[in-house]
């Protein structure tokens, strides 16, 4: 009612900021097969679980550089 989508077989792979929105790369499942994509969101709900949110957000943070102003107290 509200305009959120849920997407199911779609993995995370990156979160970004783009302007006053979000930009999220994904890996659809279809098939057996991981197919790229990414779509650009005015916000985001991360629901991936407590282990799997706090590693994408790690992962943004420490390996792509995309959430550098993250805590360092993110995990602990």
């Amino acid at each position: 009612r509200h305009g959120a989508e849920v997407r199911p077989l779609h993995l995370v792979t990156a979160l970004a900021r783009d302007g006053d929105g979000w930009r999220v790369h994904f890996d659809r499942l279809h098939d057996g097969r991981r197919l790229p994509g990414d779509v650009r969101a005015r916000r985001v709900v991360l629901a991936a679980g407590s282990l799997n949110t706090t590693e994408l957000l790690l992962r943004c943070r420490d390996e792509l550089g995309t959430l550098p102003d993250l805590p360092r107290a993110l995990g602990r």
